[in-house]
């Protein structure tokens, strides 16, 4: 565990005590949040069903996180005054950023909206991630984990690490699981404070004209996931759309596993 994701470079320098204390530190984040110092979950109240599968996956995949309540459409209108589930959806991640910036024991958190699937092994993936971009970048202020960018990965000149397949963004479509820093968090707050597109279209904005540090993974380590009978706007006929083939081992598909030989005792 010596090497463990560590977002301050300069623990060399340290004190024996004060390194040993720092590892110890970063060994329980990485077996609590993903090496991340909080996981949040945004989650509309109406979706209970979806927080009991999240923590299913949590509980197998060992690690924490705290529900962040999910602003509805009909509390986030337009200019003229209807109902905007892209507002809300930009509601919802800057409440997140809110809570990082009130919690001073968060310096970085993963960012999880509450239908997601995720590779089985996302601990060691993430923590390969997290640590190849605080080596390039101390300073980073996102990294996608996640996304639907059929664009990430494909510009060799963009590649920091190949081990973790991590490379510089350039655009990182949808916004269901990325790690933000404390300042970057801080950051967006600022430099979106006014809605005035999508919440990815605002940050690939940002991303593009270089005033957030972004990084991707790809392929993805977490993907969006929708269940049987979830007739959302994404997956109206009601199928199991869990395109889990873009993923090593699918979380979701060894829990059914597990499930299935429970039912069967």
């Amino acid at each position: 565990l010596a090497n463990l994701y560590d977002q301050s470079p300069n623990t060399s320098t340290s004190t024996p005590t004060t390194t040993t204390t720092t590892t110890t530190t970063n060994a329980i984040k990485l077996q609590t949040h993903l090496g991340l110092d909080q996981v949040y979950v945004i989650n509309l109240d109406k979706r209970p069903d979806r927080m009991v599968q999240l923590a299913a996956l949590a509980e197998m995949l060992h690690f924490k996180f705290q529900r962040s309540r999910a602003n509805t459409s009909d509390e986030a209108l337009d200019e003229l005054g209807r109902p905007s589930s892209h507002r809300a959806c930009w509601l919802s991640h800057m409440n997140v950023y809110r809570q990082i910036l009130a919690d001073p024991t968060v310096q970085t958190a993963l960012v999880l909206e509450d239908d997601v699937d995720m590779d089985f092994d996302i601990q060691y993936h993430a923590y390969r991630a997290l640590t190849a971009a605080t080596r390039d970048d101390p300073q980073w202020d996102m990294v996608y984990l996640g996304h639907c960018s059929g664009v990430e990965g494909r510009d060799a000149d963009r590649l920091v690490d190949s081990g973790a397949k991590l490379y510089r963004s350039i655009n990182p479509i949808c916004t269901h699981g990325y790690a933000v820093s404390r300042a970057g968090a801080q950051k967006l707050l600022q430099l979106m404070a006014d809605f005035t597109a999508p919440l990815d279209m605002l940050l690939i904005e940002l991303v593009k004209a270089n005033r957030v540090k972004s990084y991707s993974v790809a392929p993805p380590l977490i993907i969006q996931y929708h269940f049987d009978g979830d007739r959302s706007d994404i997956n109206a006929d009601g199928n199991n759309n869990g395109g889990g083939d873009v993923l090593a081992v699918s979380a979701h598909d060894r829990l059914d596993v597990i499930l299935g030989l429970l039912s069967d005792e």
